[in-house]
């Protein structure tokens, strides 16, 4: 599974999450949120398989709302996209 950034509401500049009019806090959350997400495409021999577990427990809790409303992003849009994830790196690793 390739790597992809979380879609954003809005047009961002860079591939970095940062657009003109996001605050430094929105900004440093939606990049918890890309670390996560990009923890489930990391490697599939093993070695990240602790942090995969990890964000996987993590989705949908509580505090994953939090990081979403924190990043300015919608917590259920953001879910399907990380449950597709997680689906999809399922279905690689068969």
């Amino acid at each position: 599974m390739e790597f992809q950034w979380l879609p954003m509401p809005m047009q961002l500049d860079d591939g970095v999450n940062r657009a003109p009019n996001l605050s430094p806090e929105v900004a440093l959350w939606r990049a918890v949120v890309n670390q996560a997400l990009g923890d489930l495409s990391g490697r599939k021999d093993g070695t990240a398989r602790g942090e995969v577990e990890k964000v996987i427990a993590w989705v949908g809790t509580v505090d994953f709302v939090r990081c979403c409303f924190n990043a300015d992003l919608d917590p259920e849009a953001t879910e399907a996209e990380f449950r597709k994830a997680i689906e999809e790196r399922e279905t690689d690793a068969e």
